[in-house]
């Protein structure tokens, strides 16, 4: 009777390895699954079509960060937080649509700053040609006085004295 006892606790002892051992199968097996239903959003998180290479290069780095924190992650609260992270430091990388617009607005600044300066030179310009236009009509109205009586000798005496 005593050997019975022995095979039967042997036996609930092997039962109960198996079935501890079954959930932490189950359980690491739901954890895999949780992990790739992760990565699978965080590769979804960002349409990389929607970006310039160069930013595309700094998502990926980002997403590869994020699937290796999700690969040693083993609850559904730390996952999401790995989303959630990925998702905050992926919104201010700006979209190719975004660059285009923050080009296009400096390029009109460029110009329209370029336009205000030759404006400014051309008044500059014109005010200094109406300056020198003034100076030489000045100089010829005083040179007109000059030569209508002092280059000629009056017959009148009254003028020597």
């Amino acid at each position: 009777m005593h050997k019975k006892a022995i095979i039967i606790v042997f036996i609930i002892a092997a039962v109960a390895v198996a079935g501890f051992g079954g959930y932490n199968m189950y359980k690491a097996h739901q954890i895999q699954k949780l992990q790739e239903e992760t990565v699978a959003i965080v590769e979804k998180v960002v349409n990389m079509d929607d970006y310039r290479k160069a930013q595309q290069k700094e998502i990926q780095k980002m997403i590869d960060s994020a699937e290796a924190k999700v690969a040693e992650s083993t609850t559904q609260e730390e996952m999401d937080k790995i989303v959630s992270d990925l998702e905050k430091s992926v919104k201010p990388v700006k979209t190719d649509a975004q660059l285009d617009k923050e080009e296009a607005e400096a390029k009109r600044k460029a110009e329209e700053a370029a336009r205000k300066k030759a404006e400014a030179e051309a008044a500059k310009a014109r005010a200094a040609a109406a300056a020198a236009a003034k100076k030489s009509a000045s100089k010829k109205s005083s040179g007109k006085k000059k030569s209508s009586s002092g280059g000629r000798v009056s017959d009148d005496a009254s003028n020597f004295y």
